[in-house]
């Protein structure tokens, strides 16, 4: 799958320290997660019909101290990651999205 590969070559390469994506859970359901090594990014799963807002997490004070975050994200994260920029909640260069 292109997301788990890109997902590893974002982590192996070190252009991200942390990807904020979705995994399921052991009853099957879809949940937030954070991956740090490539070997995680198996896990990685994305549905469009889930409509979570991954963006949320990225005014988490422990998730910035981590570094360069990798954000796995749809058009509701989309939307909310440019608000959070504007409104200098965030610093453009401590994300990347992942658009899927």
């Amino acid at each position: 799958m292109k997301l788990i590969q890109t997902a590893k070559t974002l982590l192996l390469e070190g252009k991200v320290d942390v990807i904020v994506g979705l995994a399921r859970s052991e009853q099957g359901l879809l949940k937030p997660t954070f991956v740090f090594k490539a070997e995680q990014a198996e896990n990685l799963e994305y549905d469009p019909h889930a409509c979570m807002n991954l963006s949320v997490y990225l005014t988490r004070s422990d998730l910035r101290s981590m570094g360069k975050i990798g954000l796995l994200a749809n058009a509701y994260s989309l939307r909310s990651l440019l608000r959070l920029a504007a409104e200098n909640q965030i610093k453009e260069d401590m994300v990347l999205a992942i658009v899927v």
